[in-house]
């Protein structure tokens, strides 16, 4: 692993996310090109509700991109894909929006 996938699964880690949604990040963003839920079936092992459940909050987190395509049989399919860029961004929103909710907190029950 390169210092940018220690970097990638050192935010997971701080993040708290769960294992699945570690293992998945990891993998998205090692490969370097976009993968489908069938070969991240084959990379992690794991079930496609489970990956399918937690791309959905990597995407909605902005640490994964997601395209609709279609396969080489013409079935619609979902891509995932890792872009530094992309995920700095979702990683400073998401810290953002969790700094907003403590100071709130804050506020409310601490004066």
């Amino acid at each position: 692993m390169g210092r940018r996938g220690r970097a990638v699964r050192e935010v997971a880690l701080l993040f708290g996310l769960p294992p699945t949604a570690q293992l998945l990040l990891a993998a998205v963003a090692e490969v370097g090109r976009e993968l489908s839920i069938s070969h991240l079936r084959e990379r992690t092992g794991r079930s496609e509700r489970a990956i399918r459940l937690h791309l959905k909050s990597l995407v909605e987190m902005g640490l994964i991109r997601k395209r609709v395509g279609r396969t080489e049989r013409k079935r619609r399919a979902c891509f995932y894909s890792f872009d530094p860029g992309s995920f700095a961004e979702g990683v400073r929103r998401s810290l953002r929006e969790r700094s907003r909710r403590l100071e709130e907190l804050l506020r409310e029950h601490f004066g």
